[in-house]
């Protein structure tokens, strides 16, 4: 039976009403959580009652259903009475089973990230054509027009994702914004020709969807908070069947997805909200409003209680993240960010006797390298990385950056320096999800072209590593290569004539053992399977291989998806062949296509020892490893005041242009934001400023018992032109507490 600290058995305790549950970085909030539905289920719950346990990330759920469970199997209870949900799909089911009083079809399609960008994409590439004179009359004179346009497609993306977003979470259609737009005198405001574009986006994505019967995620949402408003009486029937609502990571919550799970709860039920102010860095970009949750804690109605204690990582990391915490709260060059940057609340060490102990001082340090250069930095970081690895094999380690592009330069260094590197590249979707597109990718391949030797090998070795039948061992299979290297008419070794053998198709090749036959047969056997099904749409056929290839759910409903993801496509481009289908498939491997695979809502990611973790921060949040290098931690990135330049900021317009739409949207909406600042553009760098701190604290909490934290004096910019970096105040503020320790 587990052991709880103090601070976990207050919350496992809980007896009933609102609460909430402030948990810092490795405190174990989601055994806690756990625990406590465990506890509700044998103690609490009436009869044909559950607990409902929702969170906002799809990796969670397994992990949560195996936790109750295993609770549950201990003390000999049945596996029964709790429901285990993201947001999205407890939305889904909702509309699903009520799609007349919901208001659609009972057909719909919900589109993923990749659907739902394509239809933003096409209504924002409309937009600029149309608008050509608009944008290119803002052009500056060191602005090339395609460099420009390409400035401008960008933004103009991230606005209407934002605009839309936040239109849905307050229920306003793109006509209702319009019909409140006030005429504006003279030159209109960049803020407004953004607003005004992402509207008539806005109005194009809704029309496709509607053609299509499509609905996206925030619909959902939407819907479902429609659906309980409007009929009491299926809402009431939900509250009785969920008395108990336990939510984790509450600090990404937007606005609507709180108001579905207070309607769930009922003013007088049972709510329990989990989450760290901390670690809120999704506002920026979502609607997600930080505030939100922490407004929650003071409620008077709410009990609020913490999860201070963290075993994951040594003291002098903790240390570092707590100062940062400090500094920010009582000593930020920018007053309002002291309010709104961190809830004070200090991470703990364990202590003595605690089942999961820090990890000791003398095993846990701290570096904070300065270089002249960025292209000093990530090469020397990378190779810091290499030799960490190999030294110590049977540890995790990760490199974080704070986007995607500095994360690729990372894994060029690498690659650079070793070609054979080791590393999980987490910078554009789930690594399973990849793996299982390059397996059917290097199969299909095959049959792309029967008569390469190369795409047989090259499906072999896919299929080997993968472990597919029994191919040998590393050496064996550079025998069976080279075996499959010597056919010359593989249609012969596929398809024998009647009275011949499929083995006469293959020219003799020195040292080859029966193993090495029996391996090459199975290879046989599989594409003679895979021809046969050559003429099946490619969906079909992608499904045919996947369950002669994959053995585990995950896997095939990833596959699944996948072939999904061809059959859009190919219905797309009537005129594409198998060739191109797979090409498409390729990218999707090599992670040049952003692919969201379903394993990522079961499987989630597990950092594997002596292997390199390339990741953004955003992407790390949730996990942990051994020793995290953060690069470009810089004043670029980490902007220590409202005089620093800010990304997404247009310098030759005065602001910027998405968060300059948004507050005007708000403003037509009469969206009341506490301690908002008036000045729209200063409101969003003051987001900005609070958000990269948070995102600073959450990447340092990634590390347990190292943490290099490294910046440049010196990047190369726009135009391949060098720009000077500054010392981030922040990192100026640890770096103080590092050298006193050091």
């Amino acid at each position: 039976m587990i052991t709880l600290r103090t601070d976990q058995q207050g919350v496992v305790d809980y007896t009933g009403g609102y609460m909430a549950v402030s948990a810092v970085p490795g405190s174990g909030k989601t055994t806690t959580l756990a625990l406590l539905a465990a506890r509700l289920i044998a103690e609490a719950l009436p009869e044909d009652g559950y607990v409902l346990v929702v969170t906002y990330q799809n990796a969670a759920v397994e992990n949560f259903r195996a936790k109750i469970a295993r609770f549950l199997a201990e003390d000999d209870l049945p596996q029964t009475g709790y429901e285990v949900r993201t947001l999205h799909s407890l939305a889904y089911q909702i509309v699903q089973q009520n799609p007349g009083l919901a208001g659609t079809t009972p057909g719909f399609n919900v589109l993923d990230e990749r659907q739902a960008t394509h239809h933003l994409e096409n209504g924002v590439n409309a937009w600029l054509n149309e608008h050509r004179d608009t944008w290119e009359s803002l052009r500056p004179d060191d602005w090339s027009v395609e460099g420009w346009r390409r400035r401008w497609n960008y933004t103009s993306l991230e606005t209407a994702k934002l605009i839309i977003q936040t239109a849905k979470n307050h229920r306003a259609s793109p006509a209702g914004i319009s019909s409140r737009l006030l005429p504006t005198s003279g030159s209109p405001h960049f803020g407004d020709i953004f607003l005004q574009m992402a509207l008539e986006v806005y109005r194009f994505y809704q029309q496709q969807m509607a053609t299509l019967g499509e609905l996206d995620f925030d619909d959902l949402i939407r819907l479902a908070v429609d659906v309980l408003v409007e009929h009491s009486d299926y809402r009431d029937r939900l509250r009785r069947r969920w008395p108990y609502i336990l939510e984790d990571e509450a600090q990404d919550s937007v606005p609507l997805q709180q108001e579905l799970l207070s309607l769930l709860a009922g003013p007088t039920g049972n709510w329990v909200r989990v989450g760290d102010p901390n670690q809120a860095i999704m506002g920026t970009f979502t609607a997600a409003d930080p505030r939100q949750f922490r407004d929650f804690i003071n409620r008077p109605d709410v009990e609020h209680r913490s999860l201070p204690v963290s075993g994951r990582s040594g003291r002098p990391i903790i240390r570092l993240a707590n100062r940062l915490v400090d500094w920010a709260v009582q000593e930020h060059p920018v007053p309002e960010i002291r309010e709104r940057a961190f809830l004070p609340l200090h991470i703990v060490p364990t202590p003595p006797g605690d089942p999961q102990p820090n990890p000791p001082d003398e095993e846990s340090g701290v570096d904070m390298p300065i270089y002249r250069h960025v292209d000093i930095e990530l090469p020397t970081i990378a190779q810091r990385a290499i030799r960490r690895a190999a030294s110590h094999p049977q540890q995790t380690l990760a490199i974080l950056a704070r986007d995607n592009r500095t994360g690729q330069r990372i894994i060029d260094c690498l690659r650079d320096i070793d070609e054979d590197v080791a590393y999980d590249d987490l910078l554009r979707g789930n690594v399973r999800s990849r793996d299982v597109a390059q397996l059917l990718h290097a199969v299909l391949e095959v049959l792309v072209s029967p008569l390469a030797a190369s795409a047989r090998v090259a499906a072999y070795s896919s299929l080997a590593e993968e472990g597919y039948g029994n191919l040998g061992t590393e050496e064996d299979q550079a025998r069976v290569a080279i075996l499959l290297r010597s056919c010359p008419a593989p249609e012969q070794a596929i398809f024998p004539a009647a009275g011949t053998d499929w083995r006469d198709a293959f020219a003799p090749v020195p040292g080859i053992t029966a193993a090495d036959w029996q391996a090459a047969h199975t290879m046989v056997t599989l594409l003679q399977r895979a021809f046969l099904a050559r003429t099946l749409p490619v969906d079909e056929l992608v499904m045919t291989l996947s369950q002669e290839i994959f053995a585990t759910p995950g896997d095939l409903a990833t596959a699944q998806k996948l072939a999904g993801y061809l059959r859009a496509l190919a219905e797309n481009n009537p005129a594409w062949r198998l060739g191109e289908l797979n090409q498409e498939l390729g990218l999707i491997a090599r992670g040049r296509t952003r692919f969201l695979g379903p394993e990522e809502s079961s499987q989630g990611f597990t950092p594997r020892p002596g292997v390199i973790t390339v990741s953004t921060m955003h992407s790390a949040k949730g996990l942990e490893w051994d020793t995290v290098y953060l690069v470009g931690i810089d004043d670029f990135w980490f902007p220590g005041d409202l005089d620093a330049q800010f990304i997404g900021t247009y310098p030759e317009l005065g602001g910027s242009p998405m968060n300059e739409a948004k507050a005007r949207l708000e403003a037509i909406l009469d969206v009341q934001k506490r301690d908002s600042d008036p000045d729209p553009t200063r409101e969003a760098k003051l987001a900005t400023i609070a958000e990269s701190l948070r995102l600073f604290y959450v990447a340092i909490t990634r590390a347990r018992h190292n943490l290099v934290i490294s910046w440049s004096q010196t990047v190369t910019a726009r135009g391949n032109r060098e720009a000077s970096r500054s010392l981030t105040p922040a990192l100026r503020a640890l770096r103080a507490l590092w050298k006193s320790h050091d």
